[in-house]
């Protein structure tokens, strides 16, 4: 299962999605994101960065009751690498001078409570009405709402008068929600590749749009792999190594990835290994993880064990190291340590799922999360130091099930 992150019945979606001509109302509602603070900055308005997020938020301190809190959460968050639910105001946004979609920060929830933010700022800007409807689509794909999102886009691009710059952005939360609901509401089959190819095609438009933009290259790449097409995802990722050197971290990581799942794990650790080589990041989860990953794949479960524990100390929240490095456990015939991280496991994953638009995917693989402490519970009482390989198999979808190249995709 990759980083971040990074989808109901077909007929449900598709009514959805036909309505491009329908006109959004006004969300109206507040949206949970959920991220990792990177770095904030501004007095009075305080401008708030996620790791790995393409929005950004904005607090005026001025109006907010106790600033103290607040800042003492985002400091938690940078300080132990920690996940926050952000609640943010859908109808507050505007593009701002960097270009980057931007709203009204209202509350902060963190460790089950709530911190109040602004709750007094309208807006962050003046929109026109497709840009409007583009900012609400993105901030409820952020919020995990697809099917609200595809309204707004939808909407938004069938607009005549929508700018270059917004029909861009519109193209791209388009295209990553159709992957995303392929992926996360439905089960392999040629409707999740019809999908995926729709989302396929917006995506190739925001690229056209915007050439520089290095992550378009990567949503088609993780597109194409999705659908088999292993060989032309590898492509796409050295021809980004090429170009954008700087990002060297994230397509090796993916390249790995890649790899990993055709079977391959030698290639996916010698990708990894460039990372190390090179002089990359190798502090943070995403490092430890997919090395943790592929040594586990490899046989080499005490060194798996080492790659997990380490990105926990970057990480401690993540729910799917702690099922990774349980199966390891389990490998090694270590069954109460592995009980104790799968019960971990299922506790910081159903933290994640608070308050959003549950993925049916997301559903199973909490059941499925919930059946290994079942199996390790018994087992732990027959025999606490039995070898139990292959505990971690069964989920929705991994991302590491070899599959054929989709026949929507043309031969070449």
């Amino acid at each position: 299962m990759k980083l971040a992150a990074k989808c109901i019945a077909a007929a449900a979606w598709i009514a959805t999605a036909v309505a491009a001509s329908a006109k959004a109302e006004p969300a109206s509602e507040i949206v949970p994101i959920q991220g990792v603070v990177d770095h904030y900055l501004g007095q009075p308005v305080t401008q708030i960065f996620l790791v790995n997020q393409k929005i950004k938020l904005l607090m005026d301190t001025s109006k907010v009751q106790d600033v103290g809190a607040v800042r003492g959460v985002f400091d938690a968050s940078l300080r132990e690498g920690r996940t926050i639910t952000f609640d943010m105001d859908p109808d507050s946004g505007s593009f701002g001078s960097d270009g980057l979609p931007t709203y009204v920060l209202r509350d902060v929830i963190f460790d089950g409570r709530t911190v109040t933010g602004d709750t007094v700022t309208r807006s962050t800007g003046k929109p026109t009405p497709p840009e409007l409807d583009v900012l609400q689509g993105i901030a409820f794909a952020e919020g995990s709402s697809p099917d609200r999102a595809l309204v707004n886009l939808n909407a938004a691009l069938a607009d005549s008068s929508i700018s270059l710059t917004s029909r861009t952005w519109a193209l791209r939360y388009r295209g990553n929600v159709d992957a995303f609901k392929a992926l996360g509401f439905m089960h392999p089959g040629p409707q999740r590749d019809a999908l995926l190819i729709s989302g396929l095609k917006d995506v190739k438009a925001w690229e056209t749009l915007a050439p520089e933009d290095i992550k378009g290259a990567y949503a088609e790449a993780e597109i194409m792999q999705s659908l088999g097409a292993y060989d032309d995802a590898l492509d796409i990722y050295t021809s980004i190594y090429k170009r954008w050197p700087h990002q060297h971290f994230w397509t090796l990581i993916d390249e790995g990835i890649v790899y990993r799942e055709m079977g391959l794990p030698s290639l996916a650790l010698d990708a990894l290994g460039e990372i190390a080589a090179e002089g990359g990041d190798t502090s943070g989860m995403p490092y430890h993880y997919h090395r943790g990953w592929t040594l586990s794949e490899l046989g080499r479960y005490d060194e798996a064990v080492r790659e997990f524990t380490d990105g926990m100390s970057a990480q401690p929240d993540y729910a799917w190291a702690y099922a990774k490095r349980g199966c390891a456990f389990a490998a090694m015939g270590e069954l109460p340590l592995a009980l104790s991280d799968a019960r971990r496991a299922v506790a910081s994953h159903d933290d994640k799922r608070s308050g959003t638009i549950i993925a049916p995917g997301t559903t199973y693989d909490q059941s499925r999360l919930e059946e290994i402490v079942s199996t390790l519970t018994a087992a732990v009482r027959r025999d606490p130091h039995r070898k139990m390989a292959g505990l971690c198999s069964g989920f929705w979808d991994w991302g590491d099930a070899l599959r054929p190249r989709s026949k929507l995709l043309s031969n070449g």
